[in-house]
């Protein structure tokens, strides 16, 4: 009868029985590429999901009849088009890394090759905030002169000289860069099965 898990075959005398020790690695080799395509798969939604804010953006700003639609729709669509094209692009080395023969190794590549994406995309969109929003508070700086800060965004009783709009800028950087690594702590402690299944690898391969 064929095991179904690891604490199976273990029990069926794996210290006693070489031929469960390739039963044990079949299970994890099968298990790891598992694991992997789980993994890609909603990688990929995450990534498709920005090509669909492209086309939200787009389409609302043409829907709204702004002045200049769709060269803002245009604007305002490309940080999700950019991000979409990075996504392809890490999702495509995520999948380069060779197998190599050994399952846990080719698990810790993946392992790390995740940590340096979520790190870079952390940095990437910190810096991306003040990058986009200069241009458009410059923007709307200069074709809403006369008016307070809070007529331009309709808060009343907010009779601030439009130039403090330009504060929005460090205090969204600063903001994004504390909740970004909030995120980024909470997925680190977040069990996935990766992490697990080479805790699994590295006890299995202290008891043999």
């Amino acid at each position: 009868m064929e095991a179904k898990s690891i604490e199976q075959i273990w029990d069926r005398g794996f210290l006693q029985q070489p031929i469960q020790t390739a039963k044990i690695n079949n299970y994890l080799d099968v298990r790891s590429i598992n694991v992997v395509e789980k993994l890609c798969k909603s990688f990929s939604k995450g990534v498709n999901f920005n090509l669909l804010a492209v086309i939200t953006v787009f389409a609302l700003n043409i829907w709204l009849d702004n002045d200049h639609a769709i060269l803002w729709g245009i604007i305002g669509s490309l940080p999700a088009l950019f991000w979409f094209g990075l996504g392809r692009k890490q999702l495509h080395e995520i999948k380069q890394i060779n197998y190599q023969n050994n399952c846990y190794e080719y698990l810790k590549s993946v392992h790390s090759k995740m940590e340096i994406i979520r790190n870079y995309n952390l940095k990437t969109g910190v810096i991306s905030i003040p990058v986009i929003l200069t241009p458009l508070l410059i923007y709307t700086f200069y074709n809403q002169q006369g008016k307070t800060l809070g007529q331009v965004f309709g808060i009343n009783g907010m009779d601030l000289s439009l130039g403090w709009i330009f504060v929005l800028i460090p205090l969204l950087t600063v903001t994004a860069y504390f909740v970004s690594r909030i995120i980024l702590e909470w997925q680190s402690r977040k069990p996935n099965g990766i992490d697990t299944l080479i805790k699994e690898m590295e006890i299995i391969n202290t008891l043999k």
